[in-house]
This record gives structure tokens, C-alpha cells and sequence, in this order.
């Protein structure tokens, strides 16, 4: 497999696991996912900042990944 090929492959791999973590913990104000917080030990919210930056990083990660795939 070509080095490049094997690059983008890693790259969109890691782009689409940030991108799932982002959207997993995205930042809620409904009242319901406040209450499930209180019973659920692994409730963790990012701020609406950090939250945007995590999307775009990951969004940037995937798109190097497709550019190295088809280079």
C-alpha cells in the first residue's frame, strides 16, 4: 500500500473519531440532558468554543485525509 494511500486512511480514521467525540459531547441546554447528567457518570459537555474548534479541527483532519488519499 502506497504511503499516502496509508496517510489518508489513518487521517479520515482519526477526523471521523474526533468528529464523533465532538457530536457525542456537544454542548445541550435542554433541561432533559441536564437531568440524565445527574445519573449519568460520563456526562461531559464542552463549551459552545471548544465545541467549534473540535468540529473544525476534525473537519480539517478528514479533509487531509481525502487529500492524501487522492494524491
Amino acid at each position: 500500500m502506497n504511503k499516502n494511500k496509508l496517510r489518508g486512511i489513518l487521517f479520515i480514521a482519526l477526523g471521523v473519531f474526533v468528529l464523533a467525540w465532538t457530536y457525542q459531547h456537544r454542548p445541550s441546554e435542554a433541561l432533559v440532558n441536564k437531568i440524565n447528567g445527574i445519573f449519568d457518570d460520563s456526562s461531559y459537555s464542552m463549551s459552545d468554543t471548544w465545541y467549534y474548534i473540535c468540529l473544525a479541527a476534525g473537519a480539517v483532519i478528514t479533509a487531509l485525509g481525502f487529500r492524501s488519499l487522492i494524491k
